[in-house]
This record gives C-alpha cells, sequence and structure tokens, in this order.
C-alpha cells in the first residue's frame, strides 16, 4: 500500500504503550496513552524508512512511522485498541503433534507429547512502541503492487499444551493488516523452555557431522476467538572431526518439518487449509456464510411452460472441519439440499461455496454444483413433477445447480439433463441429453 500523503507524528522517545488498552477495553474512563518516557505531543513530518537506500527486487520499499497513541486513527482504516479488542485474549483449539519426518542426515526425537493433544494461546498487550508499517513503489518502479500496510503492536505471549509438553511466556510484536488478522511468530532457545518439550536426541547418521538442536520456531495466525500455527525447529550442524587448527563450517542439514500443527494437522489440496467451521480468519466464517444462505424462504422455480415450483434449499457443511481456501474471499466445499415442498422432489448435491471479502462482512455468494455430476435416480422426481421437467423415458438425470446471492439479488438456476449411458467417461463425466431447467 502506498501513503504518499501519510504525515507522521513521533515523539523524542520510541512511541507509546499497546498496554493502555486494556483500559479502555475494560472501560476504565481515562486510557493511558504513554507509558513510556518521552511520548510528547511535539510533531515531525516523517520518519526514516525501516531500510533506508536498500531495494527490493519487487520495485518497493518499507517504510515505518511511529503511532502516537494506542486509539490512534491510521490510514489503514482502523487504530492499535481496535485490532486489541479482537485479537486479545484466549483461545483454546486442539493440537496435534506430528511424528518426526524421515531424514538421511538425521534422527530426531521428541515428546512428552504426542498425537492429538489442546492448546491454550493467550494474547495481551504490552508496553512499547506502536508502530505503522507499509512498502511503497520506488522511483524506478511506480507502477509496482506493493501490498497493503500494516500495524505492529508489543503483545505478551502465554501459551500451554494439555501435556505441558508448552508451557511458555515470551514477549512478540502483533502484525495486523485488519482489526480481525494478526500474526506474530518467535524463535525460542531450547534450554529456556519452561514446559516439558524435551529431545531425547539427535542422532547423526553422516559420519562427517554432529547435530544440535537451536532454536523452537513459532508462528502464529490469529483472529477473533481462534488461532493457527505450527511449532517449529532449527538444527545446525558442526564437523564430527575439525581439521586442528581450522575452523571450517558444516554444510547446513535439511530443515526438519513441524513438530506440532493446530488447530489441525489434515492436508488439504489447492492451497487449502483445515479449520473449524467457526473460524471468522476474513471476519466471517463458513458457519456465517451458511447461515446467510439459510435465510429467506422456498425460491420459486420457473420452469419453461411457467409452472412454478417452490423449493427449499439448505445448505450443510460436508464435515464439522472443512479444508478452506482464503484470499479476497473465503471458498469451500458443502453440500446443499434440493427439497420441493410437495416433497416430490429431494436431492443432496455436492456444492462448491465461495463468499467474498467485503471488508471483514460478508459480500457477494457463489454456489455451484460440483463436478462430474452425478446420477439421480427419476424415482426421486413425483409422477407429477415428470411432465413439468420433461425427463421422457429416463431412468436418471444429472442434476446442475447455480445460485447467486448478494447485493444484486438472489437468483438462480436449476438444470436437469438425461443420462445416456450407465458408466462415465475417462474423466468422470457422465454423457447426457439436456433436459429443463428452471429460474428463480
Amino acid at each position: 500500500m502506498s501513503v504518499p500523503s501519510f504525515r507522521a507524528r513521533r515523539s523524542n522517545g520510541p512511541g507509546c504503550s499497546a498496554r493502555g488498552a486494556a483500559a479502555r477495553l475494560a472501560g476504565a474512563r481515562s486510557l493511558a496513552l504513554c507509558l513510556v518516557a518521552g511520548c510528547g505531543s511535539q510533531n515531525l513530518d516523517l520518519m526514516p524508512p525501516l531500510y533506508p537506500g536498500v531495494d527490493s527486487e519487487d520495485g518497493c520499499v518499507a517504510r515505518v512511522a511511529w503511532v502516537q497513541h494506542v486509539d490512534e486513527p491510521t490510514e489503514l482504516g482502523f487504530s492499535a485498541v481496535e485490532v486489541l479488542g479482537q485479537l486479545a485474549g484466549n483461545r483454546h483449539s486442539a493440537l496435534d503433534w506430528l511424528e518426526p519426518e524421515a531424514s538421511a542426515e538425521y534422527e530426531l526425537e521428541y515428546g512428552p507429547e504426542q498425537g492429538r493433544s489442546s492448546l491454550d494461546l493467550d494474547v495481551h498487550a504490552a508496553d512499547g512502541p506502536i508502530r505503522l508499517g507499509w512498502r511503497e513503489p520506488l522511483a524506478s518502479a511506480p507502477d509496482a503492487e506493493c501490498g497493503p500496510g500494516w500495524l505492529e503492536i508489543p503483545v505478551e505471549v502465554t501459551l500451554a499444551s494439555g501435556g505441558s509438553a508448552l508451557t511458555e511466556s515470551f514477549s512478540a510484536t502483533l502484525s495486523a493488516i485488519a482489526p480481525h488478522r494478526g500474526q506474530l511468530s518467535t524463535r525460542l532457545r531450547p534450554g529456556a523452555l519452561r514446559g516439558g518439550l524435551a529431545f531425547g536426541r539427535v542422532l547423526s547418521l553422516d559420519p562427517e557431522r554432529r547435530f544440535t538442536v537451536s532454536a523452537l520456531t513459532l508462528d502464529v495466525e490469529l483472529w477473533p476467538g481462534g488461532s493457527r500455527g505450527s511449532l517449529g525447529v532449527e538444527l545446525e550442524s558442526q564437523l564430527a572431526n575439525p581439521p586442528e587448527g581450522l575452523l571450517l563450517p558444516a554444510s547446513p542439514p535439511s530443515a526438519p518439518g513441524p513438530l506440532a500443527i493446530w488447530p489441525s494437522a489434515r492436508e488439504c489440496g489447492g492451497g487449502a487449509i483445515a479449520l473449524p467451521n467457526d473460524a471468522r480468519v476474513l471476519g466471517f466464517s463458513v458457519q456465517d456464510v451458511l447461515d446467510r444462505l439459510r435465510q429467506g424462504g422456498p425460491r420459486q422455480l420457473t420452469w419453461p411452460d411457467g409452472a412454478v415450483t417452490p423449493v427449499r434449499l439448505v445448505p450443510e457443511p460436508a464435515e464439522p472441519e472443512l479444508c478452506q481456501v482464503r484470499g479476497s474471499s473465503l471458498s469451500f466445499e458443502g453440500v446443499l439440499r434440493a427439497e420441493s415442498m410437495d416433497g416430490n422432489l429431494r436431492v443432496d448435491l455436492p456444492v462448491s461455496i465461495d463468499a467474498s471479502d467485503a471488508g471483514g462482512s460478508i459480500g457477494a455468494i457463489e454456489v455451484e454444483t460440483r463436478g462430474p455430476l452425478r446420477p439421480h435416480p427419476v424415482a426421486e422426481l413425483s409422477q407429477d413433477q415428470r411432465p413439468i421437467v420433461r425427463v421422457g423415458d429416463y431412468d436418471a438425470v444429472l442434476i446442475d445447480l447455480r445460485w447467486s446471492l448478494g447485493a444484486a439479488g438472489d437468483s438462480g438456476e436449476l438444470s436437469l439433463r438425461g443420462l445416456d449411458a450407465v458408466s462415465p467417461d475417462a474423466e468422470g463425466n457422465y454423457p447426457s441429453t439436456a433436459l429443463s431447467s428452471a429460474r428463480w
């Protein structure tokens, strides 16, 4: 995000504390705006760049400015106190400890927890400077896309796993691109861990090198009431028998996989992530989208001959934890039950659902059946419905549905195709003939 008209203010000190947010969030009248000495009201025109003089390969350069007050509005459209209001606090989730990945270089053992556990993660405001960061195009690349800006807020973090392998507290910087979306990361020294996490050994399978655990890494994404993250490990290598008088570096080891992941270690394809259906990562969740689709009465499907069939459309999640794709929209798969009010039609259709992100709220929603379409016996249609949809002598039909819901209205189409062969082709598609369709 380029902020060419930004007017930054800073004090003689390093900025203001985020801890004062707690007072406001608790309903106190006065907010401790500055807990660090020297946080006055002097104005300066601009902070120096975060990395002055450093060019980026993508044509952007990073900038930073102090934010005077925890509740000060920023060019991002939100303040630090708004971020803390949504992201501070405790959250509980499942935690999956993973088996160490096989390596040709070493064997890694750790414990005491294994398999499914739980994690309590608590985030609170801390003393320290609040900063506004952004990236802007270099003069040599005025058209570069530099992405959104972010707020950096000091926080204190505690985390505890169900089996006490993790019982840690540390300071971190919460980076937020929206009031409802933040992330933080840290590195922990193995010798400074307070919990019971221990490494039984790092056995070298390479006679030329030996390995030790140098750090644990923690990466966390936060949203209101929830989080996801991973715990990793960094290894360093030394020569097993270094030449006398020479300090030669050993080649670095391959990076181990994560030790633990939450809320789920389930693997998803296509860039999707397994999350609970109530995770409001974009400011809204899968459950919120399904609730929006359930609003309203039966849709009045009108066939080509003018006949009208009221049909209730009821979306359901395929399972409590879905693979979700998050970006400018939230995409996931579910099941849509189409049921006519007279009981003559009742089918469950596998569907893909995409809800656009309208600034943290649900925007337009698109629903469509997932291919390849599977056959539905004509017996699912009553004798009264068959003449309307003109299924003729077909024993089974393919049902395709498209549904749009948003500011532009509520519309859709249900189409039927007669099944011409009982076996699909190599791609799973059944030969079929178009029969009829109804719209609303």
